[in-house]
């Protein structure tokens, strides 16, 4: 608790609470501003490495404190991310060959290798690494990405403005709105946002801290994320060590290797209430709309806007409607709802429908990755007029193997 008590003491002085922003506020300064600082520390150096102190707060109360050790190699031609948990005895790597994961305390050793997708070249168990190092670091966007070509990424949150105090400037946003369960109603329909304050400091560009608090809530969740012990000493050789999987140790740790994640398939599986009821909100009429409500064979198309298959599929649609005048699994009988899980901003989502020809199909469903699982970052599920999973896939390919699905079913 002293540690805690410290943390907050450093941070009091500048925990600048931001007012509640007006929906889908965001400021392109700040944005500019925002990415500037973050990509002159990436650009100075080829290495970067600190722990991060997360703690989590509800109503004042300490729950949770979690250290991560974190390493980013910024170099073009050995981009990697490697995350460590020292309280659970987790080791995570992601670099351009493959992802992998030691679980020292549950003895498992996972490895993906490279898997590239026939149809577009789309290296998928890179989006299923994403995926991973997201979950381990939530938030902390300014680090991230270093391996898709984009060194920082502000997808997660929108940016409002920012102000100076001392060296550190101090970048105000929220992270948007998603939907917790309300047990009075039994659904999925209680809108909460985070606001959210990012501390960088001005002569380092490194980022001191981080504060995100719920707003909406009955019990005010507070996380706090304190950087520390930054280095940028080449940290190449120690994780080679750790990632030596020929170490006798390793012996005797399960194995998970060459597999596609993304294949898992569940066939028949009900869709239960709190999925069927969850709010889908339709972006070219505002109408809301739950899968309970509509009959038919349906495809949930899950994507998020810094998913690039999932725009290149969405484009695939509009193709479809351009060179055959109707799309090809419409006319089989599926009507697509293309859901975006990640964000409930209806201006961002439209014009993502005009770009790609596909806003009658184009739905907003924040928090859903909550109540069903989208294990990549897009992933589809074709459901029968029983509502029950009948083919789930990460790629539709050629529309073959689920049509083949629908017609055994």
């Amino acid at each position: 608790m002293k540690v805690i008590q410290t943390i907050v003491c450093l941070l009091l002085p500048f925990m600048v609470c931001c007012q509640n922003p007006k929906p889908y506020e965001f400021s392109i300064k700040a944005t500019r501003s925002f990415t500037h600082q973050a990509e002159a520390m990436a650009d100075s150096h080829d290495w970067v490495s600190f722990s991060m102190d997360q703690t989590n707060i509800i109503n004042g109360n300490v729950q949770k404190e979690t250290t991560y050790q974190i390493a980013i190699c910024y170099k073009k031609d050995n981009a990697m991310v490697y995350v460590c948990i020292p309280s659970i005895g987790v080791h995570f790597m992601l670099n351009d060959k493959h992802m992998m994961e030691i679980s020292n305390d549950n003895r498992t050793i996972t490895v993906y290798k490279r898997k590239l997708n026939d149809a577009d070249g789309t290296n998928w168990y890179h989006e299923v690494g994403e995926n991973k190092l997201h979950s381990y670091l939530y938030e902390l966007w300014y680090y991230l990405s270093p391996l898709s070509g984009v060194k920082t990424t502000q997808t997660a949150f929108f940016l409002t403005d920012w102000n100076e105090k001392g060296q550190q400037r101090i970048y105000h946003g929220h992270a948007g709105r998603r939907y917790v369960y309300n047990k009075n109603s039994n659904k999925y329909d209680l809108p909460i946002d985070y606001l959210i304050t990012c501390y960088v400091n001005n002569v380092t560009n490194i980022m001191d801290s981080m504060k995100s608090v719920s707003v909406g809530m009955v019990d005010e969740e507070t996380t706090l994320r304190v950087i520390r012990d930054v280095s940028y000493q080449d940290r190449q050789s120690e994780i080679d060590s750790i990632f030596d999987l020929l170490q006798p140790e390793y012996a005797l740790y399960t194995r998970h290797d060459e597999q596609n994640p993304l294949e898992i398939g569940s066939i028949n599986k009900d869709c239960n209430d709190i999925v069927r009821d969850f709010p889908l909100v339709k972006v070219d009429n505002d109408c809301t709309t739950n899968i309970g409500m509509e009959s038919g064979w349906l495809l949930l198309n899950f994507w998020s806007f810094h998913c690039a298959p999932c725009i290149g599929n969405l484009k695939r649609y509009g193709h479809e409607m351009d060179s055959l005048g109707y799309r090809i699994l419409e006319k089989e009988g599926v009507k697509i709802i293309a859901v975006n899980y990640s964000s409930d901003n209806t201006d961002l989502i439209t014009d993502i429908g005009v770009n790609t020809k596909t806003s009658d199909i184009l739905y907003s469903a924040k928090g859903m990755n909550a109540i069903i699982s989208i294990p990549t970052l897009g992933y589809y599920y074709l459901i029968s007029p029983n509502k029950e999973i009948v083919y789930e896939t990460n790629n539709l390919g050629d529309y073959s193997e689920l049509l083949k699905a629908k017609a055994k079913y």
